[in-house]
């Protein structure tokens, strides 16, 4: 079972993001009742593990490391999101500043998440078919 879950761990992280947002979505409503805190919730919380996938998946199609540039471009984000909030409030509130970080991460990398995943389908359908 070890060496089982060792060998696929990358393939376990690659697939399981869109199950664990669902998951935590299905869980939080049902404690909260509230749709909206519950969609927020699972963004926030499975933003993680969007990046992650996106990573093991341009590693896996390109052999490419893009781990310093994908922290580079969190960093940058992050930079700009406390910049527009100290001009439009007066004071910056880190926890602000990371929850909307984690939003747009999860809005940016689950669109290269769904790209990444057909552009994958389509080489596989290619090889298959040459």
């Amino acid at each position: 079972m070890v060496d089982w879950l060792k060998s696929n761990i990358d393939t376990i992280l690659i697939f399981s993001p869109i199950f664990f947002t669902y998951l935590i979505y299905f869980i939080v409503l049902k404690i909260s009742r509230k749709r909206w805190k519950a969609v927020h919730v699972s963004v926030q919380i499975t933003a993680v593990l969007y990046i992650v996938a996106v990573i093991l998946i341009g590693n896996h199609l390109f052999q490419v490391k893009m781990t310093s540039y994908i922290i580079i471009f969190l960093i940058f984000l992050l930079a700009v999101i406390l910049i527009q909030q100290r001009y439009s409030q007066t004071e910056i509130i880190l926890y602000d500043g990371i929850r909307l970080l984690l939003r747009w991460s999860f809005l940016i990398f689950s669109i290269i998440y769904v790209c990444l995943g057909l552009y994958y389908v389509l080489m596989l359908l290619i090889k298959v078919f040459n």
